[in-house]
């Protein structure tokens, strides 16, 4: 019973001796895991404030950036625009001070650099948050995104006329269209091509260009030309009459006098077309139309050719043909009738009728 007693005893001192000592041991740690969390801050702060001081300019680079922003106002002031601009960008490289980007930003806008400005007062709102003339800055980004921009707008060939936005021009091309910033459509329009469209975005104070090559209309065959011109030859020819005084049947004469001339007009309508090719070759040459205007030379010369020849076989018609009897006629008219004979020779690249008796 008494060994009982002293075995518990023995238990509770040892478990109270364990619990003192895990007791003491806890501040102890606390301790050094405060101290330890001191320790790291302390050198989180000087590391903090080691790169604080080294990401601050050096004397020497400050000095360097206010001579390049001194060389930028002088040039500026001069109106050398390009140096000036070089020379602020150089200032803010070496310290970027806000205030230097609105130098930049009216160096670019002298230079017609409108895009490049813009963005620069952009950046210089992004940069300095608190800027106090934020409403300045912002109406000059308006005023800038409506500089007009330049559309230079050639046609091949030339002398299309132009429109934007379904409006005239009063302009052929080539031509210089100053037009609003934004998306706007250039129409075209050329006798004898096809018309066209084409849209085009414009950025503030740039400049663009438009090149555009016409696509001619399909030519109209030359004896379709001929047949258009045949019908009014034959409209403008005087009504053929049945017979002559003398009885002569005129039917023939008519009919070749006809064909003639729409020989002859035919010929002019097709010498009219290939002057105008040549004087389309001689402005832009190119190889469709100098062969349009030597198949028009050619026909008008069939034209032509055949004109005279048909006025010609009328006029052998009319001068040879044998008289018919004239019973009212005296019998010494026949008798005294003269032999005529009427002969064709080329003379300088003409038909040239000779008529004998």
């Amino acid at each position: 019973m008494m060994r009982t007693s002293y075995t518990r005893v023995a238990v509770a001192v040892t478990v109270a001796v364990l619990l003192a000592v895990l007791v003491a041991s806890v501040p102890g740690a606390a301790h050094a895991q405060h101290k330890s969390s001191g320790a790291k801050r302390g050198k989180a702060s000087s590391a903090e404030k080691s790169a604080e001081k080294s990401a601050e300019p050096s004397a020497d680079t400050k000095e360097k950036a206010r001579a390049a922003y001194a060389r930028g106002q002088s040039a500026f002031s001069a109106g050398h625009y390009d140096e000036a601009l070089a020379a602020f960008q150089e200032a803010f490289a070496a310290v970027p001070n806000p205030i230097v980007l609105l130098s930049i930003s009216e160096s670019q806008a002298k230079l017609e650099r409108v895009e490049a400005a813009i963005g620069t007062l952009r950046f210089y709102l992004e940069a300095r948050a608190d800027a106090p003339n934020r409403a300045d800055i912002e109406a000059k980004i308006t005023e800038l995104s409506a500089t007009p921009a330049m559309l230079a707008v050639t046609t091949e060939p030339a002398g299309a006329e132009l429109s934007v936005d379904g409006l005239p021009t009063q302009k052929l091309a080539p031509a210089q269209l100053k037009l609003a910033p934004g998306g706007h459509e250039i129409h075209y329009t050329l006798h004898g091509y096809h018309a066209g469209t084409e849209a085009v975005k414009l950025t503030p104070g740039g400049k663009h260009e438009l090149r555009v090559m016409l696509e001619a209309l399909p030519v109209p065959p030359p004896a379709a030309v001929a047949a258009a011109a045949l019908p009014a030859a034959e409209t403008n020819a005087a009504p053929p009459a049945a017979t002559t005084p003398s009885g002569r049947s005129t039917t023939a004469i008519w009919v070749t006098a006809g064909i003639g001339a729409a020989g002859l007009v035919t010929g002019t309508v097709l010498g009219f077309l290939a002057m105008s090719e040549q004087h389309d070759f001689n402005q832009h040459p190119t190889t469709a139309t100098a062969d349009r205007g030597e198949r028009y030379a050619l026909f008008a010369d069939v034209g032509f050719g055949v004109g005279v020849m048909a006025i010609a076989t009328a006029a052998v018609l009319y001068l040879t043909g044998d008289d018919a009897p004239n019973e009212s006629a005296p019998n010494t008219a026949s008798a005294t009738r003269l032999p005529r004979r009427l002969a064709l020779a080329p003379a300088s690249g003409s038909a040239t009728a000779l008529l004998h008796f």
